[in-house]
């Protein structure tokens, strides 16, 4: 008999516990209220990063390889050397030309005080004027030939400086082609160089769809390698579509200045239909399931799982359609992750 109720009271123990434990205990929420708003339905489309301006540097003046100040993959400012070739020969060129002018200017000094002798004799009639004649163009000639030897100098000088070769703007070092002691020719690319100021988004997408990605609209981008989200502008197509497939390609400025190889792959959110109403939620609400998207409301101090269908993200917000989901309900935004339908809540705020 005892040992009956002591069954019995077990089995009543039990129920009790898996009871308490199937309901659990109140989950600690916080919440945040939907709004109205009108927003197109957008797909996700995969595209690649390219530059805009991307340029193969080369020297103007043909000589070895002294030094190479960059690798493939590195980020380059503006003015940074490049490269520096072996200018020996154009320096002692200008170091002749530097002593002839000097020579030049002993020259010009002893004619310019014969011309000035010269002059006030002419002025006195004690000389002839072809005499004078002759030594006023003597010196003239002499400068005329300083200015044009001050025009050598100034080339020999402009010609050195293109023997240390610098980066033309912020960029990123695509391609590398050199080495210390090459013979660099001039037109012979040593290095292609991509402007960071100019990184782009191209996607292609059916014809169908252009219409709807506006110049200037800013759409959702997610580089995978770094798994980076940010916003590409939308600055217009590729006046050339597909000829098989029909597609065009879109073309986002991407402002983005982490690591990355060119070509690499994103995601572009595009718009793929008009603007309608939709509700406009935090993005924190969606909680993703084996069976469909859905956020969680409140009802009578119970988790509700509501499916929705997500139209777009936009920033921390997300235009959603769902049945039975109006502006000014509350969703629930932090603690969601752990919940399950039917589950009791606690509400520890809104925001």
């Amino acid at each position: 008999m005892k040992k009956s109720a002591l069954l019995g009271c077990g089995i009543w123990f039990c129920l009790i516990l898996g009871s308490a434990y199937a309901q659990g205990p109140a989950a600690g929420v916080v919440l945040s209220r939907v709004n109205d708003g009108v927003v197109a339905e957008h797909a996700e489309m995969i595209g690649t990063l390219y530059f805009e301006t991307a340029g193969h540097l080369s020297v103007e003046e043909g000589g070895r390889v002294l030094s190479v100040h960059f690798r493939e993959g590195d980020k380059v400012k503006k003015g940074d050397v490049l490269l520096r070739l072996d200018s020996r020969v154009l320096e002692t060129q200008l170091g002749l030309q530097r002593a002839r002018l000097a020579q030049l200017d002993v020259r010009m000094e002893h004619s310019r005080k014969n011309l000035d002798r010269y002059t006030e004799l002419f002025r006195k009639e004690a000389t002839s004027e072809a005499t004078y004649d002759e030594l006023r163009f003597t010196y003239a000639g002499l400068e005329k030939e300083r200015e044009a030897q001050l025009r050598e100098i100034e080339i020999l000088k402009i010609r050195l400086e293109k023997y240390e070769i610098r980066a033309p703007f912020d960029g990123l070092v695509l391609e590398k082609s050199v080495d210390v002691g090459d013979w660099s020719q001039p037109g012979q690319p040593f290095c292609r160089l991509g402007k960071l100021d100019e990184l782009f988004v191209q996607v292609a997408v059916a014809e169908s769809v252009v219409r709807f990605a506006e110049k200037g609209a800013r759409l959702p981008v997610l580089l995978h390698a770094y798994a980076f989200e940010g916003t590409g502008v939308m600055e217009g197509i590729r006046p050339v579509a597909d000829p098989k497939t029909k597609n065009v390609v879109l073309r986002l400025r991407f402002p983005y200045t982490g690591p990355l190889a060119e070509n690499m792959s994103v995601t572009v959110r595009v718009p793929v239909s008009e603007k309608r109403a939709a509700i406009l939620a935090p993005r924190d609400a969606l909680v993703r399931s084996p069976g469909g998207d859905g956020v969680y409301v409140i009802e009578e101090g119970k988790a509700l799982f509501m499916p929705v269908t997500v139209l777009t993200y936009e920033g921390r917000q997300m235009g959603l359609l769902a049945n039975g989901l109006k502006s000014g309900m509350s969703v629930v935004v932090e603690g969601n992750e752990r919940l399950r339908p039917g589950q009791a809540v606690s509400v520890r705020g809104e925001r």
